[in-house]
């Protein structure tokens, strides 16, 4: 990072004076992370681990942004599920990540049903309906011959496969009454021919995402191009996983702001003018942990507080890619670069998807901290 373009910033105080309205630790409090002034390029440690777990509760339903919010849960996270009933009026569509599906000889294997938890599932949606469940279903362990014969294969074995794969994930969609679903794999671009025959099965009422990666300067852009105009009139929103933009052997920040925008600019550009709400700009809500020797490890809430509490770390702010950062020292020795979100980095992304037009996707409920959602 330049020198110039990173303001170090450390609160010497414990944190602004928040006055007997609120009740910190048990998730309460009657303002908002704005009207407590957090949001901000000057976090110190200490605040955030006193005020992390305090949220505006009055408001814990209602959602301010304009867009449509996606929002993941996994099943090795159960904060997520907690998370996700209380604020749930805050997101449009929850992705509970619960299928794979896997070729097996010449038809598929689902996986997941067992995960499905339908009173939580009725809880999550409310009395009038405020949220769309729509669980992700992922291509796991794909081959590329699999995809041709799912895709590209125009003979009757190729039309067996789609129908067949249409048939098992439209029923499972109907069975457990889902109001849609999250499509990933590997080959997003290519998935004109399964997506239409998916569509006519399940018809315009059920939701249907579809998982794209962001570009990474390896010719992907030309590929979304060509594909988009195939692809816009089957789904109904774009996922763009616009996050782990930094590798191992080049560490840096987890989602540069100015590539965000590129990405989604690139995405809009290859749909009509006025569908840009496709879009679902991705938010991560974990951190990374960089440490010497080309070492990284994911970081969520409860890891990130535990270094916070140990090491007390100076934050430091990058204007260029409005992320946050703090470096500190292992037992061993070892110097670490911590990369995780903020309020500050998080509202500033929010922000530019507003500006934007699109919405937002959040990877993942329960990884990063209760008072983010405030934001929302």
């Amino acid at each position: 990072m330049l020198a110039g373009q990173i303001l170090a910033v450390w609160a010497l105080a414990a944190g602004p004076c928040m006055g007997e309205q609120v009740v910190f630790g048990g998730g309460v409090a009657s303002l908002s992370v704005f009207d407590r002034e957090l949001v901000a390029n000057y976090p110190s440690a200490r605040s955030i681990i006193t005020e992390h777990d305090s949220y505006d509760t009055k408001n814990a339903h209602k959602k301010s942004t304009k867009g449509s919010v996606l929002a993941y849960i996994t099943p090795w996270n159960n904060h997520g599920y907690d998370i996700a009933k209380i604020f749930r009026g805050k997101f449009t569509h929850i992705s509970p990540v619960w299928y794979t599906v896997r070729p097996n000889g010449e038809s598929y294997v689902l996986h997941g049903s067992h995960d499905v938890d339908q009173p939580w599932i009725s809880e999550v949606r409310g009395d009038p309906q405020v949220a769309h469940i729509v669980p992700r279903f992922q291509m796991d362990a794909w081959t590329q011959e699999d995809f041709v014969t799912l895709l590209i294969d125009q003979t009757p074995k190729g039309n067996a496969a789609r129908s067949n794969l249409v048939s098992i994930i439209a029923s499972e969609v109907t069975t457990q009454n889902f109001d849609g679903l999250v499509l990933e794999s590997g080959a997003a671009f290519y998935m004109a021919p399964f997506l239409s025959a998916l569509r006519a099965e399940l018809g315009s009422s059920k939701t249907i995402v579809l998982v794209v990666p962001p570009s990474r300067g390896d010719g992907s852009q030309q590929l979304l191009s060509q594909a988009i105009p195939a692809l816009e009139p089957l789904v109904d929103f774009f996922s763009l996983m616009t996050y782990d933009y930094s590798r191992p052997d080049d560490p840096g920040p987890n989602a540069p702001i100015n590539w965000i925008e590129d990405n989604v600019d690139q995405l809009a550009q290859a749909l009509p003018k006025d569908q840009r709400g496709m879009v679902l700009t991705g938010l991560n809500m974990y951190g990374v942990d960089y440490a010497s020797g080309g070492r990284m490890e994911h970081v969520i809430g409860k890891s990130f507080l535990e270094l916070l509490a140990k090491h007390t770390p100076r934050f430091e702010w990058d204007d260029e890619t409005a992320e946050h950062s703090f470096t500190y020292m292992d037992d061993r020795g070892a110097q670490h670069q911590v990369y995780f979100p903020t309020l500050k980095s998080l509202d500033e992304r929010i922000a530019l998807a507003e500006e934007l037009g699109t919405g937002l996707s959040l990877w993942e409920l329960g990884q990063g901290l209760d008072y983010f959602y405030d934001l929302l």
